[in-house]
């Protein structure tokens, strides 16, 4: 059976054939039938046999690349960021993998779900699960060995630093809980903190949860909500937590979009339960889409204080559609607007510039007269500089010896003991640990020399270059080696704050450096008496003038 002549006829609806030459289904049909022919070609005379579904499914994947990156196509291999988004949990063991020197290395370990029972910690060295080898892995193929249903088990052997051998453990796949509120505190002067880490569908309840219990554990009058790195999540959340601030019937978002049913106004549809709570909500530039959406309301409506550097700049909407039983179309819909009418999107990809915007002004105003730029992205009220670690230290956390370190440094601790912190006296046991290894070739200085000193150049360079390149590799050596021992106390410090990190877990250790914070102390100081005097600048000048 030609099965291709049944593939070329579902491409074809009949309700194309009858379309005229100027009408836009005329192209569609010509260019499915330019497709059809193509395929037909390939399936018949290519010199291998070709899997239908396979090429039918790259053509869907190169179509969508034509595209924005959020519009994409994705196979039900296991939970996507979309799909607990929208769930609220995922079947899993409850740690995060990431990539650290090219191998899959847990960085993420959810305190009470089966890897932390199991004694999985940061830093450990994936190695093979069910027998399967997993240390390389890419991140997607990684994921349809992690998925399963709950209450099946896995056996994992992992390596962690400091151990000669390999460990084994098994461990069962359970339903892990997102946390969009892992932590909230009333930190001082009656000012409490919250830190919202996504929008799930169930982001709201947990943001009203940790409300009541700052409300259970003193007063405040004031609020930081911090975004920061909050990449956003499900729309309806967002709007949701920003009625508990604002009056009722207040504009929170538009969208707009090609379809009626993509176009809408949203606003505020009950009284707010805290309509005269001092608010600041912390961005950073990883901050994005539901995170601006928030961020953008508060501006716009003079409701809180926008704090940090400027977001993320994510203005378009998604929607995925199921394809069939095995796959889906994640789609951008839509277009979304703050309440003044600017739309943040950074980089318009292939949709047209201009098209649905609601003004072509690049200026709107806030509700009590500010003026905020359509730009790329939500850009803070009051700005927070990045903080400026010198060169050498850039270089120590890009290539990952910060986090290796700590990782070998604590690997002999156990999690509840205190001294565990390095010292200036010990500070000898880091620059050994850059000797071993080759480490000091991980600084870009040193990487051509490590280049030109491959084996495959040994014929090539004369042995007077070879000597002259030792040289030069010792002396860049002393001269990393001396930065290094010039910002020695800066680096013991991010050394402390990682094995801090790795033992004491993420909410110990933003609590422990809180006083350091830039972006809390400067939300600090603007929910003091210049709180007013940020949200009518407006108002004021023109009193004044």
């Amino acid at each position: 059976m030609n099965i291709s002549k049944y593939i070329i006829f579902f491409l074809f609806p009949l309700t194309l054939i009858s379309a005229k030459k100027d009408d836009k289904y005329f192209d569609i049909y010509n260019s499915l039938s330019t497709f059809g022919r193509a395929y037909e070609q390939l399936n018949n005379g290519y010199v291998s046999d070709v899997n239908p579904s396979e090429l039918i499914k790259q053509s869907i994947i190169g179509m969508v690349s034509e595209l924005d990156p959020y519009t994409r196509y994705e196979e039900n291999v296991g939970e996507t960021q979309s799909d607990y988004l929208s769930t609220g949990y995922y079947i899993g063991f409850g740690f995060t993998v990431d990539k650290v020197n090219a191998k899959n290395t847990i960085v993420k370990v959810i305190e009470g779900y089966p890897a932390d029972k199991a004694g999985l910690r940061i830093g450990d060295e994936l190695i093979s699960i069910d027998s399967i080898y997993v240390g390389k892995l890419d991140q997607d193929s990684l994921r349809t060995i992690l998925v399963g249903k709950s209450g099946t088990k896995a056996l994992f052997r992992y390596y962690r630093s400091g151990n000669k051998d390999t460990n084994e453990v098994e461990i069962t796949r359970t339903e892990v809980v997102i946390k969009d509120v892992p932590f909230q505190r009333i930190i001082k002067d009656s000012i409490a903190y919250i830190k919202l880490d996504q929008f799930s569908v169930k982001a709201d309840f947990a943001f009203r949860k940790a409300l009541r219990e700052l409300e259970y554990e003193g007063k405040f009058n004031s609020l930081i909500i911090d975004l920061r790195d909050n990449p956003g999540g499900v729309l309806q959340a967002s709007l949701r937590i920003l009625e508990l601030f604002v009056p009722e019937n207040t504009l929170l978002l538009t969208t707009r979009g090609k379809l009626k049913e993509n176009s809408q106004d949203y606003y505020s549809r009950t009284i707010p339960l805290y309509p005269d709570l001092k608010v600041a909500i912390l961005i950073n530039d990883n901050s994005a889409s539901a995170s601006e959406i928030v961020a953008g309301a508060f501006q716009d409506t003079d409701r809180g204080v926008v704090i940090g550097r400027k977001s993320f700049g994510k203005g378009l909407v998604q929607q995925t559609l199921p394809l069939d039983e095995n796959s889906k179309l994640r789609m951008t819909i839509a277009k979304y607007y703050t309440p003044s009418g600017r739309c943040i999107q950074k980089i318009d990809y292939n949709i047209e510039k201009n098209q649905y915007d609601l003004s072509s002004s690049t200026l709107f105003k806030t509700k009590n007269g500010r003026t905020v730029n359509k730009e790329d992205g939500i850009s803070p009220d009051k700005n927070v500089n990045k903080k400026d670690y010198p060169e050498i230290i850039n270089n120590l956390i890009k290539s990952d010896i910060i986090f290796n370190f700590a990782v070998m440094h604590t690997a002999k601790y156990e999690k509840s003991i205190e001294d565990y912190k390095l010292n200036v006296e010990e500070f000898d046991k880091f620059l050994n640990f850059l000797n071993d290894e080759k480490r000091y070739y991980k600084f870009d200085e040193l990487k051509p020399i490590e280049d030109l000193s491959n084996r495959k150049y040994k014929d090539v360079i004369s042995s007077q270059s070879q000597d002259n390149l030792t040289v030069l590799e010792s002396s860049l050596k002393s001269d990393i080696k001396k930065n290094i021992l010039e910002n020695k106390e800066q680096i013991i410090d991010l050394i402390n704050e990682m094995s801090t990190y790795i033992l004491k877990g993420r909410e110990y250790t933003f609590f422990d450096n809180i006083d350091s914070d830039e972006y809390i102390i400067e939300a600090i100081n603007s929910l003091s008496d210049k709180y007013d005097t940020i949200l009518n600048a407006n108002v004021l000048n023109k009193k004044e003038n």
